[in-house]
């Protein structure tokens, strides 16, 4: 059984997916941002904490509308994906109109399509790439202009200079990694493409002749039934990933198979990237198991993942900024526990993605708490909101602040924090 909550309380978990850096303390000033109107629907929220903007979808009767900082775009009759930029300076959302979908950036629209996915914007936000459906083919469109047909494409990403796009796609039983104008054939599938830091190791998993693997810089290693998708440390030197035989589930670090469980989740490298964490399961019960110790505390399900802001699924499971701690969700019937270290807070109806602060004393998470929202922060909660968005710390550690929805006005909320309780050595 499924604990169920109200679609305005889930998108909490659309709110809190991205750590957010410490800011000036010009963010840290209550205020009113704007009012929606009372006969709204929202449907999907978005916020950008370092600029304090925000936006929603919202039905209107029969009519979607998308509000951007209070002002009205609209009436269409469907409008999905409200998406800022990183630095918040821009902003575009989907739209249908006339049975094709549309993307609207800054105010212009894009060319109609049959269909239209998510847009993602490059850290900069000079470069703006999603996936469109046309004829029955696919193509990835970067600033407005198509790529290559295929017949399917996947999320796009951006290499580490900003301006590099690539991607997943298949086409006539093939897949292919998209780098730019490159194309690298991988397979009869690939998928999650991921690039290092210094853009010198690109690593992706492989479906070929009934088995799937990891490619590493056109070196394919061990092969199992299944896979999950590849994670590599900032500096490119090490990989994990999940990998499945026939009766058993196995962490793989490098070329090294972990113990075998019922059940491995999605892996995190600690900030030194000497240390890999993940969810396991067992018939009895689920755990984190850090490195290769089990955690202390056991669940329901190991951590769930989430989508993160550049598309990527992400485990609710992380270490802070100094890699001396641990914070994650865990499900334990049907409710949701917040962890830190060994400490359990809870029981939610739902959490976002825990984040820490950049001294790593506190983390903070949106929650859903009977059918309204809060922000927690260990012990501490804020006023129950009908929604609250990404947090973001100040440089000491001693507030977080947060858009949130109250009744009918969008609000700007500062929450101070309790002195962060003394750690044992």
């Amino acid at each position: 059984m499924r604990r169920v909550v109200s679609a305005a309380c889930l998108n909490v978990l659309l709110g809190c997916m991205a750590s957010v850096a410490a800011e000036p303390d010009l963010l840290f000033t209550s205020r009113v941002l704007f009012a929606l109107p009372d006969d709204l629907k929202v449907l999907a929220y978005e916020s950008n904490a370092r600029t304090q903007r925000v936006a929603c979808v919202a039905k209107q009767g029969s009519d979607a509308f998308v509000f951007v900082d209070g002002r009205k775009e609209g009436p269409f009759a469907a409008a999905q994906f409200p998406t800022f930029s990183p630095r918040g300076d821009r902003f575009a959302y989907v739209v249908t109109e006339g049975g094709k979908g549309v993307v609207i950036c800054d105010g212009k629209r894009s060319e109609a399509y049959e269909g239209v996915w998510k847009p993602f914007f490059s850290p900069d936000g000079a470069i703006l790439a999603h996936g469109a459906g046309q004829g029955g083919r696919e193509t990835m469109v970067v600033n407005g202009k198509r790529g290559e047909s295929f017949q399917k494409v996947h999320v796009p990403f951006f290499a580490p200079d900003g301006k590099t796009v690539y991607y997943a796609a298949e086409r006539d039983g093939k897949g292919f990694i998209v780098v730019g104008d490159k194309m690298i054939e991988a397979g009869e599938s690939c998928w999650w493409p991921v690039m290092s830091d210094d853009g010198k190791t690109l690593a992706y998993g492989v479906r070929d002749q009934g088995k799937q693997f990891v490619v590493v810089n056109g070196q394919a290693g061990e092969r199992f039934k299944e896979i999950g998708w590849p994670v590599l440390a900032q500096d490119g030197r090490r990989i994990a990933y999940k990998a499945v035989d026939e009766s058993r589930e196995y962490m793989v670090v490098g070329d090294k198979k972990g113990q075998g469980y019922d059940t491995v989740g999605a892996p995190v490298f600690s900030p030194e990237l000497a240390t890999v964490a993940y969810g396991a399961m067992t018939i009895l019960k689920a755990f984190v198991v850090v490195g290769s110790k089990p955690g202390l505390f056991t669940f329901s399900e190991v951590p769930r993942a989430t989508i993160s802001d550049e598309g990527r699924p992400v485990p609710k499971l992380l270490f802070s900024p100094d890699g001396t701690r641990i914070a994650y969700v865990a499900v334990k019937s049907v409710y949701t526990y917040l962890v830190i270290d060994d400490e359990v807070f809870g029981p939610y109806g739902a959490l976002g993605l825990p984040v820490f602060g950049p001294k790593s004393q506190h983390a903070a998470v949106g929650a859903v708490k009977g059918n309204r929202a809060v922000m927690v922060v260990g012990r501490q909660e804020s006023e129950a909101c009908e929604w609250v968005g990404r947090p973001v710390f100040d440089a000491q550690e001693t507030r977080v602040a947060f858009a949130a929805r109250k009744g009918n006005r969008v609000v700007w909320e500062v929450m101070r924090l309790d002195p962060p309780a003394k750690r044992a050595d």
